[in-house]
């Protein structure tokens, strides 16, 4: 009928209405003046698309840029932590070898210029300490004790990509994936055949298969100091990241609790909207069922009845809508008082508000040539 399907020059396609009852509203037309316009169209549409798409290229680059200078920045501060983390371990070890070398150094001393009935064993004569030797005892020491203390050890180290299982066996269910070569775990101290029971740093403890057919998958490492660091920054980082998942997950719940009650309020306020437009529509024909019946009750000739529905639109006068100035054209008319009741009549498509601003929110759009009552109040133009 009078519905065309189009497609506009972004490509949005549907349908318009060709014409109402005043007027035409979209008609058919053709030429060489008519494509080229077209096509500019297009080409307005499309550069503003490609302008989207370059934005959008723009932002996803910069975004992972930041990505990766975030990352790098973490990597950085990690690496300082850790030769921080070295060169204290290191001083530390120094200074209880040299203190270690001393206390050795006086008992042989002692022993010798003190003991002159001493043992065949005990005669023996006690080479100087070696100073590499006593490092690596008093370093052994040290991280023992450390390790006991803080991780228990010893400690293994993944040559490759191992699971840990629930059981010894290769059909185990997997409790965790450690995907990294030259990640080091904790020995338990149980043992079954190639089967080891490890705990990574996560806490998840379990079954490793240490060695297959070809090739050995974990090795036992001996705990040094640089071994124990190595574990003890796996544990930090780790509690770091679960941290960090901990308080973005409590940041989302926030973000989501805020836009839900956003969104309940905003339903709120437009159900009281609603309810105010339905409340004023209701009066509206309340007090149009009124006057048709104070109408109809003053014109009791069958033949010139009015019923509520049937109030006469009467068209706006050519002559007075040509004569009249564009800047001044009523969208409303007077019409005639009927029993003390006053009317107006709509010339075009105009909105009732709820306020007599042009902001106010619409209560109703009424056609043109619809008869509506008036209150009596004005306010301006309103």
């Amino acid at each position: 009928g009078k519905w065309w399907r189009v497609r506009c020059a972004v490509g949005t396609e549907g349908w318009v209405l060709s014409a109402n009852k005043r007027s035409e509203m979209v008609q058919r037309v053709a030429g060489a003046e008519v494509t080229a316009k077209w096509e500019a169209q297009v080409d307005a549409g499309d550069a503003v698309k490609r302008r989207a798409a370059e934005e959008a290229e723009e932002k996803k680059k910069k975004e992972e840029e930041e990505i990766q200078l975030k990352a790098q920045a973490e990597a950085d501060r990690i690496e300082k932590l850790k030769a921080n983390e070295t060169q204290q371990a290191a001083e530390t070890l120094e200074t209880t070898a040299v203190a270690a070398a001393a206390e050795v150094h006086a008992a042989h001393v002692d022993g010798a210029n003190g003991a002159a009935d001493t043992t065949a064993s005990s005669e023996e004569v006690v080479p100087a300490p070696n100073p590499s030797s006593v490092v690596a005892d008093a370093g052994a020491t040290s991280v023992s004790t450390g390790a006991s203390a803080g991780s228990g050890g010893p400690f293994c180290e993944a040559l490759c990509h191992v699971r840990i299982r629930e059981e010894a066996d290769g059909q185990g269910d997997v409790l965790q994936d450690v995907e990294d070569a030259g990640t080091i775990l904790l020995l338990t101290g149980q043992e079954e055949g190639k089967w080891w029971r490890v705990r990574c740093a996560v806490g998840t403890e379990g079954w490793v298969l240490s060695a297959n057919k070809m090739s050995e998958l974990v090795q036992k490492v001996e705990a040094s100091a640089v071994v124990t660091a190595k574990w003890e920054d796996q544990v930090r980082v780790l509690a770091e990241a679960k941290q960090r998942e901990e308080e973005e997950e409590e940041a989302r719940k926030e973000a989501a609790e805020e836009e839900a009650k956003a969104k309940a309020e905003a339903a709120l306020v437009q159900a009281e909207k609603e309810k105010t437009a339905a409340q004023a529509r209701a009066n509206a024909a309340a007090a149009l069922a009124a006057a048709a019946a104070e109408i109809e009750a003053t014109n009791p000739p069958a033949d010139e009845t009015i019923g509520a529905a049937e109030i006469p639109m009467s068209p706006p006068s050519p002559s007075a809508s040509a004569s009249a100035a564009p800047a001044s054209v009523p969208v409303v008319a007077p019409v005639a008082a009927t029993a003390g009741t006053t009317y107006c009549e709509a010339l075009c498509t105009v909105r009732v508000r709820e306020e007599a601003d042009g902001q106010g929110d619409v209560l109703e759009d009424v056609d043109g040539a619809e008869i509506l009552v008036l209150t009596g109040q004005e306010e301006g133009k309103w």
